[in-house]
């Protein structure tokens, strides 16, 4: 992204503040990679726990209303502070010494309140009804010359079209992870949420969403509690219930292993995925696995 940028028009010492805050946040994240997953994996869980399925049996941003759509870059930016061990300063954040503002959006305009008119900005855009759904993060300072006049009440306003240049794009258009459970049917969500039990609907998910990984605020919003590991382990979760069904539940926690003899989907930490052997080799893997964790005497996560 730093191919084209910066643009000629932008103050040398904006571009140096900039490109600091940059280089921060990518030694944060060990690199560009690791800095996409993250922000990706972090605006996901931003919109689900403004979703919050299982208290509210909801399951799309669509279903929403505008007052929670909102409050998405809220949970953003708290997430984003927790997730980058970063500390909050006058604005949102602390950067590279910076006072950085927090700008997240899901309709296509950032809204800049007065106090971060000449501030830096870490602008958040995000498509969550697209399907992938999109995440974009860039950086900009906010100066008055870039913005429109404040049109609301609260006098926020926008980046003009023509300084569109300004943001250095650290990334455009990443697919974020899709929530598992938009695949469902309202059939298949009314199974699932339906149960009076959290370990029953733990039980129901994974039944129902098979060789796909789940991550673990997913578990727990479905369970309505947390310790998804407590909800999902045998000794009275939800395996008790699955395997006598043929199914069996593994987490990337604790048997990552089996997860990669099996060859299923790769999984990363704090997710869970389900499947029901098909094959004789499968079968095999699944003895194996079930005799270690009786050698073990005790249950596993």
């Amino acid at each position: 992204m730093l191919q084209d940028w910066p643009p000629e028009d932008l103050p040398a010492d904006d571009a140096v503040r900039i490109l600091k805050i940059h280089q921060e946040l990518l030694q944060i994240a060990n690199g560009q990679e690791g800095f996409v997953n993250m922000m990706t994996s972090l605006v996901r869980l931003a919109i689900d726990e403004v979703i919050d399925t299982g208290r509210s049996g909801r399951l799309r941003f669509s279903e929403l209303e505008t007052t929670e759509k909102a409050y998405i870059g809220v949970r953003t930016e708290i997430l984003f502070r927790n997730q980058f061990s970063l500390e909050r300063g006058v604005l949102d954040v602390v950067i590279a010494g910076e006072d950085v503002d927090i700008k997240n959006t899901t309709r296509g305009q950032w809204m800049i309140p007065t106090h971060s008119v000449g501030k830096p900005c870490l602008l958040i855009k995000s498509e969550p009804e697209a399907d992938p759904g999109t995440c974009s993060v860039g950086l900009a300072i906010a100066r008055t010359e870039y913005l429109n006049e404040g049109a609301n009440q609260d006098k926020k306003r926008t980046f003009r079209a023509a300084h569109a240049n300004k943001v250095l794009w650290i990334f455009k258009d990443s697919p974020f992870p899709r929530n598992v459970l938009d695949r469902l049917t309202e059939e298949g969500r009314r199974t699932i949420l339906g149960a009076k039990s959290g370990t029953a609907r733990v039980a129901n998910l994974f039944l129902s969403i098979q060789r796909v990984p789940i991550p673990r605020h997913i578990v727990e919003a479905v369970a309505r509690q947390t310790d998804a590991a407590k909800r999902v382990r045998s000794n009275g979760g939800a395996r008790d219930i699955v395997e006598p069904l043929g199914v069996y539940i593994l987490s990337f926690d604790q048997q990552n292993k089996w997860i990669r003899a099996l060859n299923l989907p790769e999984c990363t930490r704090g997710e869970f995925i389900s499947f029901r052997p098909e094959t004789e080799a499968e079968n095999a893997i699944v003895s194996a696995m079930i005799a270690e964790r009786k050698y073990a005497n005790g249950p596993s996560d």
